[in-house]
């Protein structure tokens, strides 16, 4: 409460016009050189105040943002300890993993290298011994590595909830890692860590803000250099000036750091954090444990740094198997609990709970998997699912499988059994979409990010929706549809993602990335449609991606409510026709040999006449790419008119070329000769889609953004300026009247 009640007395009132100031107001330290020292009780009229000894009299303010609205961009919020993306987190089971707990805490607390230096004074120890405990005694990096399911998460969780309940002044940051989740971007970690750092230490806060007023970009900066001038330099300063140096190391906890997104940039997290270890080993006052599977490039990279960092390993092991037992065995008491109407006296039956308890094996992940499906009400009938469940689980013990997780393999697909015939080919769109969407950027946010929105996305209405997912409760977060417009769907565990998108362990579940890809395109390719066919038929020219707005709530949206549906409608818009999108996506297919006859077939359909494309070429090429392979017959993609729709736009083409020399693309050299700029060279066209939904494309070369397209409706007088100025045929850029907001005169579309 002191630090912030300091912190409180350290931010500048602006809108205050006369203020009481004193030497502590201005953050000074206790003895200082600054012009109010010593002074009491002054009043001064609108300051204006500069104190020469240290920056931090900008206090926190560069541009007029504190140092921790200039690090919130940078930040990922949702990989905090207490966010609501997480909610609830896991969390380990009473009593269970208190070895491990155990042991954290002292390494924590610096009592293995007190038990160390004990030993070390002991005279039957040889040099040898001494000298590695010398090394070793004051490590400020552990490894906590474990295989999938045996519980890492809840470990991580338990550990810096305890730290913030025991030593609060202690925990420094965590960033937990969800790469099913999508906040797994390495370039967000550390200034996610410094923002944590800010907030629970004032005088790392001060430093840190020094920093950032010297350097106003520092935030764009490479990782090595953030890591270095975020977090080891102002804990450095505060150490060295003596401004209430940090007493006892801080706590910075990173969960998963084999889902962050490149093994490149995993491997370099773990390097930058040992040689600040290595280097700065006393002076830095920041212990970090880090959490993850045991990958091969990890090994090898901890291996390196063996003599910074130490290793604990989940086992799963006697005592881990009894931690389940008890996990197990009050799991079940609570859904007797629960369901006490139609449970008897006794059960589960003692026998049915050994045979679960055997083929969980010490595997957390499993054993919660067990209990969630048991307990889920779409069942609604506890004492039958056990006892499926319990055949099911004999049927597998037979085939004599050892390994684990080919088990818990086996038992999701026991769950994906479940999901009705008529349904799948939903729930496969559903969960096809939820691991391979794009995410949003800048101001586009991703309809996945709440089930809503997605539901929306695939045209399927509320109950299809809840209907084709209602197996599927025991692996995946599902809101309740009240929350719906909020919460997006999420994976309890990775380990069921990894098993639907590895075919060799799913089998006929399998989600591949190819053909995920295919039906997100089709996605975007229909809201495509319905906005430029709805709100943009009176362009009369094919459009670009700095003209798309927002005109009003989609038609046929099969869910929203009043106070949603502009908001969902905008997400569904900007997602699928922002940023080259979907055209883009098609480079994920480019390198696919299979015909995929249903995207082609859909794409014979398409009204390309209002689409939106990006004037650059490169990001629309991998389009064309696959288009030209695909359309054997030429009946999408063509260079030489085939009705009289091509033989008007041609006319067109000359209309706004003024006689200028053109000719046909060569569709076998396109996608490279349509990338090229600075060349004089005649301008080049070819036709894309059928009938009285063509358009006809035209390249120059003058610029490499030299690209338009025209449809069947005859342009003048703006837009046909327009196009002649995207084409490099006029020197000044004409006026156009501006476009409409984005908003449709209603107010804030988010209201």
């Amino acid at each position: 409460m002191d630090n912030i009640a300091e912190e409180n007395r350290m931010i500048p009132h602006a809108a205050d016009e006369t203020r009481h100031v004193g030497p502590r107001d201005l953050g000074a330290p206790a003895v200082s050189s600054g012009f109010f020292n010593k002074a009491q009780n002054l009043v001064v009229h609108n300051p204006i105040m500069v104190d020469n000894s240290t920056t931090t009299i900008q206090n926190m303010i560069s541009n007029g943002k504190t140092v921790l609205e200039h690090l919130a961009p940078y930040a990922e919020p949702r990989a905090e300890l207490y966010s609501n993306a997480r909610h609830p987190p896991p969390s380990c089971h009473e009593g269970t993993r208190a070895r491990t707990r155990k042991r954290l805490w002292d390494w924590f607390n610096d009592v293995e290298r007190d038990q160390r230096r004990e030993r070390q004074s002991l005279p039957s120890q040889s040099n040898s011994e001494r000298l590695t405990d010398d090394v070793r005694g004051d490590l400020t990096m552990k490894w906590l590595r474990g295989s999938a399911g045996t519980g890492k998460s809840a470990v991580a969780q338990t550990f810096a909830e305890e730290c913030a309940k025991e030593s609060p002044s202690r925990l420094g940051a965590v960033f937990f890692f969800s790469r099913a989740n999508g906040f797994n971007d390495h370039t967000r970690v550390i200034p996610t860590l410094a923002y944590q750092l800010a907030v629970n230490c004032l005088p790392y806060k001060l430093a840190l803000t020094e920093q950032l007023v010297s350097d106003p970009q520092l935030l764009e900066k490479a990782p090595p250099t953030l890591f270095k001038k975020l977090v080891v330099d102002p804990f450095l300063k505060v150490q060295a000036e003596n401004r209430q140096p940090v007493q006892q190391p801080y706590l910075i906890l990173l969960d998963g750091l084999d889902e962050c997104h490149g093994e490149d940039h995993q491997c370099e997290l773990v390097e930058m954090i040992a040689e600040a270890a290595r280097t700065y080993n006393v002076s830095l006052p920041l212990r970090w444990l880090i959490i993850s599977r045991p990958e091969e490039h990890l090994k090898y990279v901890f291996a390196d740094v063996q003599l910074e960092c130490s290793v604990e390993e989940l086992l799963i092991d006697g005592q881990c198997r009894e931690d389940v037992r008890r996990f197990l065995r009050d799991g079940f008491a609570q859904i007797r609990k629960k369901c006490r109407n139609r449970i008897p006296q006794g059960w589960p039956p003692m026998d049915e709970f050994k045979v679960v308890e055997k083929m969980v094996d010490g595997l957390f992940v499993f054993g919660s998997t067990i209990l969630k499906d048991i307990g889920n009400r779409t069942y609604d009938d506890p004492v039958h699912r056990l006892t499926t469940l319990v055949s099911f689980l004999k049927d597998v013990k037979v085939t004599g499988i050892a390994n684990p997780l080919e088990v818990l393999d086996k038992f999701y697909t026991c769950i994906c059994d479940n999901i009705s015939e008529a349904q799948f080919s939903t729930t496969w769109r559903i969960l096809a979409h939820l691991i391979y969407m794009p995410g949003g950027y800048g101001d586009v946010f991703s309809p996945e990010n709440s089930a809503q929105g997605l539901c929306n996305f695939l045209h399927i209405d509320q109950s299809t929706f809840y209907g084709s997912l209602r197996k599927l409760h025991s692996v995946i977060n599902i809101p309740e549809p009240e929350d719906a417009g909020k919460s997006p769907l999420r994976f309890f565990h990775t380990s069921f993602r990894d098993f639907l998108t590895d075919s060799n362990r799913s089998g006929r579940y399998h989600i591949g990335e190819t053909k995920a890809i295919t039906e997100v395109i089709k996605s975007m390719l229909f809201w495509c449609e319905i906005d430029a066919t709805h709100f943009h038929s009176h362009h009369g020219t094919v459009r670009f991606v700095n003209d798309i707005y927002y005109n009003g709530p989609l038609p046929n949206l099969k869910w929203v409510s009043a106070q949603n549906e502009k908001r969902i409608s905008y997400s569904i818009i900007r997602y699928s026709t922002s940023g080259t999108r979907p055209w883009w996506l098609f480079r994920r297919l480019a390198s696919d040999n299979l015909d995929d006859f249903g995207l082609l077939l859909r794409m014979k359909d398409f009204d390309f006449r209002y689409i939106a494309i990006e004037d650059e070429f490169d990001f629309f090429k991998t389009f064309i790419a696959w288009l030209c392979k695909q359309d054997h017959l030429n009946e999408v993609i063509r260079t030489e008119p085939t009705d009289e729709i091509d033989h008007h736009l041609l006319s067109y083409l000359d209309i706004l070329l003024e006689g200028r020399s053109k000719r046909p693309a060569s569709l076998s050299t396109v996608v490279y000769d349509w990338s090229l700029g600075g060349l004089e060279r005649p301008f080049e066209y070819l036709f894309l889609g059928k009938g009285p939904k063509a358009i006809i494309m035209c390249k120059g070369f003058k610029y490499s953004a030299d690209l338009i397209g025209l449809n069947a409706n005859e342009p003048s007088g703006a837009p046909l300026l327009h196009l002649r100025y995207r084409l490099s045929l006029m020197d000044h850029r004409p006026i156009i009247p501006p476009s409409p907001t984005l908003t449709d005169g209603e107010g804030d579309l988010f209201n």
